[in-house]
């Protein structure tokens, strides 16, 4: 199972100009935030930014095998899948939870 958590507040003071912060595991399930605070998601150019870092996170949650053979092709194939399709599950959801969150604690898991 794979976790990419859109985060749309960072820690208090803290920008968030990086596309992921460190990976981590959350019920040992690889996991990574990615901020969108700093976004303006009304814009194309923010929407695409916002899917440049899920992409950036995608691959430190799901890297690419460096050996092996065709199974660890497609478990890479199916990883990547399952956490893009959470994390667009995700960004569909943002203009609800926007409009009902708290500035400061807006983020919602990504579960393959």
């Amino acid at each position: 199972m794979i976790r990419i958590i859109l985060a749309a507040a960072t820690l208090a003071g803290v920008a968030a100009p990086t596309a992921a912060s460190a990976q981590t595991i959350v019920d040992g399930t690889p996991t990574v935030r990615v901020n969108y605070a700093d976004l303006d998601l009304a814009q194309p150019s923010g929407m695409k930014l916002l899917r440049h870092r899920v992409a950036m996170a995608v691959n430190t949650v799901c890297p690419f095998p460096s050996g092996g053979g065709m199974e660890d092709i497609m478990a890479n194939w199916r990883c990547r899948a399952s956490a893009i399709e959470g994390a667009n599950q995700q960004i569909a959801a943002i203009p609800q939870t926007r409009a009902y969150a708290q500035a400061d604690a807006s983020s919602v898991p990504v579960r393959p």
